[in-house]
């Protein structure tokens, strides 16, 4: 999409010029614009690949307003609007676009994900379709997650008092779809709604097929459990010297990037003091749930990221969290949104925060006292990039599919370098154009993109660090 920023110019008066507008045989003057200048390289017609990674740029002076550019514009809140040119004044746009290649099947940057999902008893047919919704929901996931790159591959956790490794991290196909549909058909459920099935067809990476298993629904909630183990396969790609791509075909030797997805449908009733480190549960046993747990929860995830973006040689794990009909359970959603965590779970994380690594910290809450050593691993407890919440069993996949497209889009590649993980506001390209003499910037219209023109404060909500339509 073109990017133009649209800036008028005058003269200065002392140089005659109004004397010159008084003059009935002033005329303004102006090259013929170059604007669409860019689709000779990059347009429809270009078929050619000579061009990727060119950056092109223009400047084009109007004398009025009555080019076809200003013709259709809107503003931000849709209204017509067409920029003012007084006589003695110019349209100025500078423009930039930049091309990109794009190759079917690889034109993202690989990534394994693991799906840590919850099949708890809550999940099962007391809540109608509750595990049939979860199961369109990998499948859905699945599908678009392998399609976006043939070097992507994924894992899956259930867990519920206790875990299990549903699918280790591989790259899956199958040739059955859910009827009526594009869906791959990679997991089902049976008529009673109360387990989840690996569907005959899926072969694994080598075309070999996966033994058949089933996991019915079960008591407790044991995030932390489901947390662990989708590290220790992470780590198990990564002491086999797995994370990077191997030497043949494309993107040979790229690092490929670590994503974990935990869903879950309510607050953790089982846990561990060994946050950084969970095995079995050590303390709960599907009591009801506490700050305590979630807390250890949240430590525990944020321990996680940091191992596993470790495994993969610095690849920053990219973490989403979504929970599942969790309505005013403010504990539950405070596990999978901790930048909005209660104040009850902030006092225990700055407890935990003033004391030095290596000692006991007593965390103390309504249903139980627990002493656990801090570890050097935790220095943030907002552990996710972003959360999601889907309020019915019909909004499931739809939030899934939000979560998916939201990982596409921060693994495409980027045209131009970005070091520190911020693609809105690195990797800039600085375009300067100077000021004839007797020239000065009178006004600055905005910014345009495509047909919409951003101004004023809705430029400036839309042009941040954390997106907007211009920081997308």
């Amino acid at each position: 999409m073109l990017l133009a920023s649209i800036i008028v110019f005058s003269m200065f008066t002392c140089l005659g010029v109004v004397s010159a507008a008084g003059n009935p045989n002033f005329n303004k003057v102006a090259d013929a614009a170059t604007l669409d200048g860019w689709k000779e390289f990059f347009g429809t017609s270009a078929a050619t690949t000579q061009n990727v990674g060119a950056v092109w740029t223009d400047k084009s002076v109007f004398a009025d307003n009555s080019h076809e550019v200003f013709q259709n514009l809107t503003d931000a809140y849709g209204n017509s609007i067409k920029p003012t040119v007084s006589d003695d004044s110019f349209l100025v746009t500078l423009s930039a676009i930049a091309s990109n290649k794009s190759i079917v099947g690889y034109s993202h940057t690989p990534t394994d994900t693991v799906l840590v999902l919850d099949v708890s008893s809550s999940m099962g047919p007391r809540d109608n379709n509750a595990i049939s919704e979860l199961v369109a929901a990998a499948n859905s996931a699945m599908t678009e997650l392998l399609a976006i790159n043939n070097n992507n591959r994924i894992g899956v956790v259930l867990y519920w008092g206790s875990t299990t490794t549903f699918l280790p991290i591989d790259r899956y196909t199958t040739t059955n779809k859910v009827t009526g549909t594009d869906t791959l058909k990679f997991f089902e459920t049976n008529s009673s709604r109360n387990q989840i099935t690996i569907s005959n067809g899926v072969k694994d990476g080598q075309g070999k097929s996966v033994t058949t298993k089933t996991q019915q629904v079960q008591p407790g909630t044991y995030i932390q459990g489901g947390l662990g183990l989708a590290a220790d396969m992470f780590k198990e790609k990564s002491d086999a010297n797995d994370t990077v791509i191997g030497s043949d075909g494309f993107q040979a030797g790229t690092q490929r990037k670590p994503v974990v997805v935990l869903m879950t449908d309510g607050a953790p009733s089982y846990g561990t003091t060994d946050y950084a480190d969970p095995g079995n549960s050590t303390i709960g046993l599907n009591a009801t749930s506490s700050n305590n747990f979630a807390f250890l929860t949240q430590l525990t995830a944020a321990a996680v990221k940091k191992d596993i973006t470790g495994y993969y040689n610095g690849s920053e794990t990219m973490f989403y969290t979504l929970g599942f009909k969790i309505g005013s359970d403010a504990t539950a959603r405070s596990v999978l949104d901790p930048k909005n965590s209660t104040s009850a779970l902030t006092n225990l994380w700055n407890t935990y925060k003033a004391a030095s690594v290596g000692s006991n910290v007593t965390l103390r809450d309504s249903n139980r006292t627990i002493t656990i050593k801090k570890s050097g691993k935790v220095d943030d407890i907002v552990y996710n990039d972003a959360y999601y919440s889907a309020d019915s069993n019909d909004s499931l996949e739809t939030a899934f599919n939000e979560m998916i497209s939201e990982i596409i889009i921060q693994s495409l590649y980027r045209p131009t370098l970005v070091e520190n993980n911020n693609a809105n506001m690195e990797g800039f390209i600085e375009f300067i154009d100077d000021i004839g003499d007797y020239m000065k910037v009178q006004e600055i219209e905005g910014i345009m993109v495509g047909d919409k023109l951003f101004t004023g404060e809705k430029l400036s909500e839309n042009f941040r660090t954390d997106g907007g339509d211009l920081g997308t």
